[in-house]
């Protein structure tokens, strides 16, 4: 797959099959199908872009909540995953990239995430676009009690 050929748009409804299936290989406690179609499709408080190939394939996904938080209006990333075998080829940078330009547009104060302390490689590309830590969270991966880091990137004039 090459970058010139990725699509990255709003979710919808024909994505959630493909983006369940990269939940699925991405993680090891997934989303249901019935909970990742509720978020993309009724949620209002939600937003998932996705990157697609030239058929329409997710590759890969990005999706956060809107609160209202601390510094006004923030996103919370739920998840970012990219197929296995896309990864490395700069679709999650492409995909960080489109929220991060996207939540400016909006307005949003503030995004934030969670991220294993030991995914070194996700720790880096959030560190790119100017998430920096805030905290860990203690045991806070179900599967392993793996601690989280705790990642915001804040507006300039914040």
């Amino acid at each position: 797959m090459s970058l010139k050929n990725l699509e990255i748009k709003i979710a919808d409804e024909s994505h959630v099959k493909g983006i369940c299936e990269i939940e699925s290989e991405a993680f090891v406690m997934p989303w249901g199908e019935l909970g990742m179609h509720r978020d993309i499709c009724q949620n209002i408080n939600a937003f998932y872009l996705v990157a697609t190939d030239e058929n329409n394939k997710p590759l890969g996904y990005v999706g956060y909540w809107k609160i209202q938080g601390e510094y006004g209006l923030q996103a919370d990333i739920t998840n970012v995953a990219v197929l296995k075998e896309e990864r490395g080829k700069g679709i999650g940078d492409a995909l960080i990239t489109a929220l991060v330009k996207h939540c400016d547009e909006e307005g949003f104060a503030a995004i934030t995430l969670e991220v294993r302390v030991s995914n070194t490689p996700a720790i880096n590309l959030y560190s790119k676009y100017g998430f920096i830590s805030q905290g860990i969270r203690p045991g806070y991966y179900q599967d392993n009690k793996e601690d989280a880091m705790i990642m915001w990137r804040m507006k300039e004039e914040i």
